[in-house]
């Protein structure tokens, strides 16, 4: 007799074989990693120390970000955001071309807008720049040099003075902080990788990881605490010395800028006041305070500023914190500026 094979209905649908059902099961939850590997690691070495399971995660979901990062697998999510408006903090404008109808005494702010930058005493001996000794300008740091970095380099190509120095997850790198050297040491780092660049000057972007707990002089310190500020301070300025024992002439140390959100805003004021401090301490090193240039005319966090030609430009990328590229570019001719005037070479930029 001819055997009939059948599989059992359930609801009148047809059920699919256990093992099918787990397979599935783990290539999704593959995906929904290798999608979010950059926040699992971030939640990761943000554990204690003494957590016992703190390298076992680091150590796993690190090359897991790395190939996420490098697939762009993060990018899908944020476009969702993007869209979603998640996290702006403020409404995007309506039309492109028709942006929200503003008072008529109000001040706007453009992308030429003039922020205070608080800055140390003019160091001496600061070489002649040509374009046949231009200035090499080397830039690193966390997350925040993300679009910065390129910014950077296309700001300044087909500028023979200035030659720029920004590479991706070698001079800069989405987790790295100050607060962390055993995750990645960058004062060690600096300390090998400043004389193969001998730069004349540096512009570090930190902050956006050091917001975690950290352990000093077997003291458990919590973030934004007096004493945690204090140890931060004193780790700041160890990375601020490392950089001109090692070669760096002038060190331009930016702040942060203002938050979408207000506890992480409150938190930037602290780390900028923690910037400004060490560096008025140091003659090679400047303080460049930005915390505004991305403000609204009230002083609030917004994501759209307007440019030259009065046309609202989203500055500030889906998650409240980091620039887009009209961001990168607003903050990078800033502190080009600064840095042309200072070595003298406005006339040739």
């Amino acid at each position: 007799m001819e055997r009939i094979h059948t599989q059992k209905l359930i609801g009148g649908r047809r059920t699919a074989p256990a093992g099918h059902v787990l397979i599935i099961g783990l290539i999704t939850l593959g995906l929904a990693t290798l999608l979010n590997a950059a926040s699992l690691l971030k939640t990761a070495e943000r554990q204690p120390y003494d957590s016992p399971i703190r390298g076992l995660t680091v150590g796993i979901m690190k090359p897991i970000a790395e190939v996420s990062d490098f697939l762009q697998l993060d990018r899908p999510r944020e476009l969702v955001e993007m869209v979603v408006g998640r996290d702006t903090g403020d409404e995007p404008p309506a039309q492109e071309d028709e942006p929200p109808a503003q008072e008529e005494d109000a001040t706007v702010p453009t992308t030429t807008t003039t922020v205070p930058t608080t800055t140390t005493t003019a160091a001496t001996g600061l070489r002649e720049i040509t374009a046949a000794d231009p200035l090499v300008l080397y830039v690193t740091g966390d997350s925040f040099v993300e679009m910065v970095g390129d910014a950077f380099i296309n700001d300044t190509t087909g500028i023979s003075v200035v030659e720029v120095v920004s590479e991706d997850q070698t001079d800069w790198d989405f987790f790295r902080a100050l607060t962390r050297p055993d995750s990645f040491d960058t004062p060690g780092f600096w300390q090998e990788r400043i004389p193969e660049v001998e730069p004349d000057a540096a512009v570090v972007f930190y902050g956006g990881n050091d917001g975690q707990p950290i352990v000093w002089n077997g003291e458990y310190l919590e973030p934004d605490t007096e004493p945690w500020l204090e140890a931060y301070g004193v780790l700041v300025g160890e990375a601020m010395d490392t950089l001109v024992d090692s070669g760096v002439t002038r060190v331009y140390w930016m702040g942060m800028p203002i938050m979408s959100d207000n506890l992480f805003t409150q938190r930037v004021l602290g780390f900028n006041e923690v910037y400004a401090e060490q560096a008025a301490q140091r003659p090679e090193v400047v303080y460049i305070d930005v915390f505004y240039l991305f403000a609204d005319e009230n002083g609030e966090y917004t994501r759209y500023l307007r440019d030259e030609n009065g046309n609202l430009v989203n500055m500030r990328a889906s998650d409240g914190n980091h620039y887009d590229w009209p961001g990168a570019y607003l903050l990078t001719e800033y502190v080009l500026d600064i840095i042309a005037e200072e070595w003298g070479f406005t006339d040739q930029f």
